[in-house]
């Protein structure tokens, strides 16, 4: 059966930025997305969702929250064991027999959410939904936090996604009201001065630099791992991780890089880089993880001979972690040239993959290149799954 949807996650944090729910983006609401069939049993993600051990299997047991047209109200499959709050827009909550359908789910055992209701808002449809969420690109900072206040708002969960800086975060956080937050402030470069990670971006530099002159030697390599404890103590630790690895006996760094191999050496540094820089969201790391498998997968699939899109993915994130501009950081690094112009400007095969996986990530559906990914083999349904396969690999490595 031919499914009809693109759908990604996106992390949903609360206010001490630990992960604690996904938000399923999908590709209902978008015109150009349009995979319906002919056949009245076309699956829908809702389906796909709570049957489909493909998707179920890469979903983290963490609660989800899905927004669905009232539409899709009279076709939901019964009520599992999936974790999932159903949120509707309040515009579409018209006319008394959508009401009725809520309130006969809700006795099932569905939970739902409302999307950005107003003042004017009746009471008796607010006291239908559990939680709340604000979409801060429609409504704006002051009516949220306006909103958040009316007693008939304030006591439910409060969900504000579309954050896209600190400032906002901020002043949803000092309410108290707010329970969780998503949006691209996670990934937001936010210059704080005096607040700067030289020894990171030194060893980063030291190892590409000695990966690039070929009479380096392991202990070499070892020594610049090692100039930090807390990243010598996470390269171990992710090498024991790794599903393959976990036979071998582990003792230190050189062992570490030994088992690595110079191949995949700057990758697992990187992402043990990644964890050991304190103060940053606990999902950054699965986040470039996942973006960084999906540019392999992806890669793979399109440009089968084309290599550094794993390195393209993760060096991606860079700037979140180290908050600085890639340009800036690009300076002191001495990456492969293609990558480089991947991730300043998205340029050549790498930049391609980047773009379509930061497109996709984005839930920025309307944009894909579906009719030149078609051309390379990959239809909607296998780009999808590719989508999937990188949420399972890094999903393999326990970083989700």
């Amino acid at each position: 059966m031919r499914t009809n949807f693109l759908f990604c996650r996106e992390n949903i944090v609360d206010s001490l930025l630990k992960t604690e729910a996904y938000y399923i983006k999908h590709s209902t609401y978008s015109d150009s997305c349009n995979f319906s069939s002919e056949n009245s049993e076309k699956s829908t993600l809702i389906n796909a969702l709570f049957f489909s051990s493909h998707v179920k299997d890469v979903l983290p047991n963490r609660p989800l929250f899905i927004q669905i047209p009232v539409v899709d109200l009279v076709s939901l499959p019964p009520r599992n064991a999936l974790r999932a709050t159903l949120f509707l827009k309040s515009d579409e909550l018209i006319g008394p027999e959508i009401l009725s359908r809520i309130k006969k789910l809700r006795m099932e055992g569905f939970e739902f959410g409302i999307v950005n209701p107003s003042c004017d808002t009746p009471d008796e449809i607010l006291r239908n939904f559990t939680s709340v969420c604000f979409e801060l690109s429609r409504t704006g900072i002051t009516k949220v936090l306006q909103s958040i206040e009316l007693p008939s708002i304030s006591p439910k969960k409060i969900w504000v996604c579309d954050v896209h800086i600190q400032s906002q975060l901020d002043k949803l956080v000092a309410t108290k009201k707010v329970n969780s937050f998503s949006g691209p402030f996670l990934t937001q470069v936010e210059h704080i001065k005096g607040k700067t990670f030289p020894i990171y971006k030194i060893i980063l530099a030291e190892l590409i630099e000695k990966l690039n002159n070929h009479t380096s030697t392991i202990r070499s390599l070892a020594d610049t791992v090692e100039r930090d404890p807390n990243l010598a103590f996470r390269v171990i630790k992710l090498t024991k991780a790794v599903p393959y690895h976990r036979q071998f006996s582990i003792p230190n760094v050189q062992r570490a890089l030994e088992i690595i191999g110079l191949r995949d050496l700057l990758k697992w540094v990187t992402l043990a880089m990644f964890s050991s820089v304190e103060g940053k969201p606990d999902c950054l790391t699965s986040m470039a993880l996942s973006r960084a498998y999906f540019c392999q997968l992806l890669a793979h699939e399109i440009f089968p001979e084309q290599q550094g899109a794993f390195l393209t993915g993760l060096f991606s994130y860079l700037p979140a972690i180290f908050e600085e501009d890639m340009t800036s950081l690009l300076e002191s690094i001495p990456l492969d040239s293609q990558i480089k112009d991947a991730l300043l400007a998205k340029r050549g095969n790498l930049g391609s993959i980047l773009k379509v996986v930061c497109d996709f990530e984005a839930g920025r559906w309307d944009i894909l290149p579906l009719a030149q990914l078609e051309q390379h083999g990959l239809d909607a349904d296998g780009l999808r799954n590719v989508y999937l396969d990188s949420l399972k690999q890094a999903k393999e490595l326990n970083m989700l």
